[in-house]
């Protein structure tokens, strides 16, 4: 749980810098973002800038390319008024850049950001980089890779600041992004709730439920029971990003889009598409394909999961995450 704190965003401010607690900020919000009263759920928006000379395509032909010079110029519209650079990111101790996943084969760098499919591109990291000698991704049993990735981190390369920075300008950047409440429902469902993860139970859910339903209430040991209610509690009290487990810390505080020019950003909503199309730009081996799955669906979960969460909560909650909602188009309705 350890990462760099820094403020979120001000819209129309002085530079931001980035660290600090993110509780200080104003109440920013995309276009139409009023939470009003009631239940109030997220939205999806309809949905990086060199590419590799081997896959030059005109944006006139290529839809695809068009909606991701798209994307890309939400992020810098997005990230106009950050003082922020490569530079302030590039590894100076283990809790640096610890996401990005560097493919020197392929001249690719991948920042995965947890519940947005990234044990599948793990896999394929593992395969892209030559860590396992498979052609299919599902061969690779799905707890290997978060075992094995920390091989091919871009920290574990014991560059230089220069040499690292000179990756992320030349090598082609991909990042994957969800809808953040989504991300953050996707998160609960999969560590607190059946099976869950006996290790979150103890280390989270547990000292949760002791801290929030008091000395009285009976808590298993177990640190099963934990509500999303309770979690969204827990989650809006944190007061500085370095606080946050990866599994619910914001996109923006893990792959810093706004110092890192991302070639292509991937939507979770058009998942199948962009990885196919990253792998082909990279050159990938023509037979690797990510893996067809079926993705557990939040976003028709999450009016019944919000329907008990409070007004002012849901307001917290969208200004600990308002940096995602604005560079990658999440809006609130």
């Amino acid at each position: 749980m350890t990462a760099t704190a820094r403020d979120s965003e001000q819209e129309q401010a002085a530079p931001m810098r980035r660290e600090g607690p993110f509780t200080t900020l104003p109440s920013v919000r995309p276009n139409q973002t009023d939470f009003g009263p009631g239940v109030h759920l997220m939205r999806r928006a309809s949905s990086g800038d060199d590419q590799p000379e081997h896959k030059q395509v005109s944006v006139a032909e290529d839809p695809w390319k068009a909606e991701q010079d798209r994307r890309k110029a939400a992020v810098a519209r997005g990230c106009a008024g950050w003082r922020e650079a490569v530079s302030d990111y590039t590894p100076s101790s283990w809790g640096d850049m610890t996401s990005f996943l560097v493919d020197d084969k392929h001249k690719a760098i991948y920042c995965y950001v947890p519940k947005t499919a990234c044990t599948n591109w793990k896999r394929l990291w593992m395969i892209l980089t030559g860590l396992v000698e498979v052609n299919d991704p599902k061969e690779i049993h799905s707890s290997i890779p978060h075992l094995v990735h920390n091989k091919m981190r871009l920290v574990r390369q014991k560059l230089t600041k220069s040499q690292v920075q000179k990756k992320l300008e030349t090598y082609t950047k991909m990042i994957v992004v969800r809808h953040p409440f989504e991300r953050l429902l996707s998160a609960y469902l999969d560590k607190f709730v059946d099976p869950g993860s006996s290790f979150y139970k103890k280390s989270f859910a547990l000292p949760i439920m002791q801290k929030y339903r008091g000395k009285d209430s009976h808590v298993s040991e177990t640190g099963d029971g934990l509500t999303f209610g309770e979690f969204v509690k827990y989650v809006t009290s944190l007061k500085q990003y370095r606080h946050f487990d990866e599994h619910w810390k914001p996109a923006a505080e893990l792959c810093y889009p706004c110092a890192v020019r991302y070639d292509v950003i991937v939507k979770y909503d058009t998942l199948a598409e962009d990885a196919e199309r990253f792998l082909r730009l990279i050159g990938a081996p023509a037979d690797l394909h990510f893996p067809t799955t079926n993705p557990r669906n939040t976003s028709s979960q999450l009016k019944r999961y919000f329907a008990d969460i409070p007004r002012k909560q849901q307001e917290e909650l969208f200004r600990i995450y308002q940096r995602d909602f604005k560079i990658f188009e999440y809006e609130a309705i």
